[in-house]
């Protein structure tokens, strides 16, 4: 789909949500003076304080300053009471949420003329709608994740059976999960590796789905796809806007996913694109989850050493042992 129309559907998408908006606030605003009629009369009073005084200021009367003041000094009196009364009813700023899609540019779209991180988040979700992701997620999530799929037989090397790993590692899922959006000093990141088939992936799947239904924004790009991006926009190859907002959403959104590092071609300018990406969004408080094939000393070497030394050094790494579950579902009941 050419990227002007994938913008034109968004920007009916955003008529659609202040249309929305428009009635679901009027519907709160009527309920609000059904409950306290005083405020209504309140309301009324001080929207004619604001075309008289507009009016005033245009006029020369000598004493048009003092007939400000006057207006000001009765316009303060009636917030202060409207104030008190939502307060002894019990009506807080929490009674208007829901209002708006996006409280930052009020389903606008823009923010002082610049694109709303929403609008920046929605594009990017036609882009995970074209490339398949949005169907994957339906599939794999937390919903869908059964532990049962993995051996309940104890590693020699681990000690431990590959079922108790991949809960523990679901569990830590879920705790990064909560901590994404939360101050911190030493924000939490996640480093996935292992041999293919473990679930990596799909783990990956049940963060995004998460974190995206909470309403974060979210990129995920598989290595590939991020370093063909890198290369398009440093080489200038064919590439639009769309681009240019994914990439830049790479640096500032709430979460970034990368899946199956070490698959990609590795080159020194990817190699050092990928180093600003990390210590960019490190230095931040930005966070990342990232998955390899690659086992502990073959990430190392296949990245620089100030690469993996920043991502060893900064994320929770988190083993996935056994054997490939797709050969496990097909030799049990499960699959």
């Amino acid at each position: 789909m050419p990227e002007a129309a994938i913008v034109r559907g968004i920007m009916q998408e955003y008529e659609s949500d202040k249309n929305r908006a428009m009635r679901m606030l009027q519907e709160k605003t009527t309920e609000l003076y059904e409950r306290i009629p005083r405020v209504k009369e309140i309301d009324e009073n001080l929207a004619k304080f604001g075309l008289e005084l507009s009016k005033l200021i245009l006029r020369s009367e000598s004493d048009r300053e003092k007939i400000i003041a006057e207006m000001q000094e009765t316009e303060e009196a009636l917030l202060y009471e409207r104030n008190k009364l939502l307060k002894k009813h019990k009506i807080t700023d929490k009674f208007f949420n829901g209002v708006y899609r996006c409280d930052i540019c009020r389903d606008e779209g823009l923010v002082e003329s610049n694109r709303c991180v929403c609008f920046k988040q929605r594009l990017i979700n036609k882009h995970y709608e074209m490339s398949n992701l949005s169907r994957v997620l339906t599939k794999e999530n937390f919903d869908t994740f059964n532990a049962e799929f993995y051996s309940n037989e104890a590693d020699e090397r681990y000690g431990f059976s590959p079922r108790v790993q991949i809960e523990r590692n679901a569990a830590v899922c879920r705790t990064f999960i909560e901590s994404v959006g939360k101050f911190s000093d030493n924000p939490m990141n996640l480093l996935f590796y292992g041999k293919p088939g473990l679930g990596k992936t799909f783990l990956c799947n049940c963060i995004a789905k998460e974190l995206l239904d909470k309403g974060f924004s979210v990129v995920y790009l598989t290595a590939p796809q991020l370093f063909k991006l890198v290369e398009n926009l440093r080489f200038s190859k064919a590439n639009g806007a769309m681009d240019e907002v994914i990439m830049d959403a790479v640096f500032t959104v709430d979460l970034l996913i990368i899946d199956d590092l070490g698959s990609e071609f590795s080159t020194a300018v990817t190699a050092s694109e990928f180093f600003n990406i990390v210590n960019t969004r490190l230095l931040n408080g930005k966070q990342m989850v990232f998955s390899t094939n690659l086992v502990t000393q073959d990430f190392i070497d296949f990245y620089s050493d100030r690469v993996s030394s920043r991502i060893i050094g900064n994320f929770t790494m988190l083993p996935f042992i056994g054997e490939d579950i797709r050969v496990y579902k097909k030799h049990n009941s499960l699959g």
